[in-house]
């Protein structure tokens, strides 16, 4: 196992990004340019997990690593980028500028045929809509992503998108709806044994019930979190 992949794999960030920096620091030039882009955008990855993904050092190194693969015609590199970038902004609540990355990292996994990523990505820039102008344009981007998840065998998608249907629904009062969708998270986490997905709409079923005043129910939902 490398090192990167231990801190990844412990959750050591702070561990993670002094590697990446030393790593950086004792290589220097002799490093291929791809594999210092990739180390800088390491750097920045860790940096989001510690809070401190608007930090200068990690803009900086995401600016970097862009450059680098843009210059050297790398256009997963350039994606990773576009991706990772697109995250932070979603996290910042940047809810526009993280749909674009989005938009032009779906545009590339469109064009080299990722099923997963395609799927995962309509996820994620349905979560950036959230103007009930846009339910109908969220409604085809989820049922796309749930015929992707379901033709191509991915539950742990199918959870998600219900999951994020279920939050949609919430937001806007549906409670009915939301609890449907909520439930249908649950039974397709739980067919892979996915403490986290089944753990996150659970709970997320609770308060749906609770807001019901279905106290009873909503407690067992809490429960059977524990």
């Amino acid at each position: 196992m490398s090192l990167h992949t231990y801190w990844s794999h412990r959750a050591l960030s702070s561990e993670g990004r002094d590697w990446h920096r030393s790593f950086l620091k004792a290589a220097g030039e002799r490093l291929p340019r791809n594999a210092i882009a990739a180390s800088m955008l390491e750097i920045s990855e860790y940096s989001a997990g510690l809070g401190q993904g608007g930090s200068a050092e990690a803009i900086a190194c995401q600016r970097q690593a862009f450059e680098i693969y843009q210059d050297l015609g790398d256009r997963k590199g350039e994606t990773d980028v576009c991706f990772s970038i697109g995250m932070r902004q979603a996290y910042m609540g940047l809810l526009d500028d993280a749909y674009a990355n989005f938009m032009k990292v779906n545009e590339y996994y469109r064009q080299t045929d990722h099923p997963y990523m395609i799927a995962f990505l309509l996820i994620l820039m349905s979560g950036c809509l959230l103007d009930v102008s846009h339910d109908r344009t969220c409604e085809a981007m989820y049922m796309k992503a749930l015929e992707i998840a379901r033709t191509k065998h991915m539950p742990s998608l199918e959870g998600l998108a219900f999951m994020s249907m279920g939050e949609r629904a919430h937001r806007a009062g549906l409670l009915e709806l939301a609890e449907q969708h909520f439930t249908q998270s649950v039974a397709a986490y739980s067919g892979i044994d996915s403490p986290w997905g089944t753990v996150k709409s659970r709970s997320q079923l609770a308060e749906v019930k609770r807001l019901q005043g279905d106290f009873d129910m909503a407690q067992t939902h809490l429960y059977a979190c524990l």
